[in-house]
């Protein structure tokens, strides 16, 4: 007896909660010297633009088209990094109040995760960026 199963996986999202389309804040993309990006496009980006993480709006619209492209996914595997970088604490960034916008990211990102695929299990790994401490 064989089973088939179709797995869907949801990697380093990285969702930024506090995202500025007008305003990109925190850098995350670097250039071949490892330089943090400069990005000079000054325009409204609502979608999202290089070198940041991802608005709220196109991590939903991610959901939405996953569902459309295949509503039928047996599970997901999502191995972490759901919040935005620079939320976790460490020697440099001790701010409790970041603790707050990481679980706010990955409440957000379930509770989207759940309204799209109701009935679809998933198993959530802890990313280097999903736990208090990074790293």
């Amino acid at each position: 007896c064989t089973y088939s199963y179709k797995i869907g996986v949801i990697n380093d999202v990285h969702i930024n909660t506090k995202y500025n389309a007008s305003k990109c804040e925190v850098r995350t993309a670097t250039d071949e010297k490892g330089q943090v990006s400069k990005d000079d496009f000054t325009g409204y980006a609502p979608l999202g633009r290089y070198g940041c993480d991802a608005p709220v709006e196109l991590t939903k619209i991610m959901l939405e088209k996953m569902k459309q492209t295949d509503p039928d996914i047996d599970f997901f595997l999502v191995p972490g990094d759901i919040p935005m970088h620079g939320v976790s604490m460490n020697e440099k960034n001790t701010s409790e109040g970041n603790y707050y916008l990481l679980l706010k990211a990955i409440d957000w990102f379930t509770d989207a995760f759940e309204e799209k695929y109701p009935d679809t299990n998933a198993i959530l790994a802890i990313g280097n960026n999903d736990a208090l401490y990074h790293n």
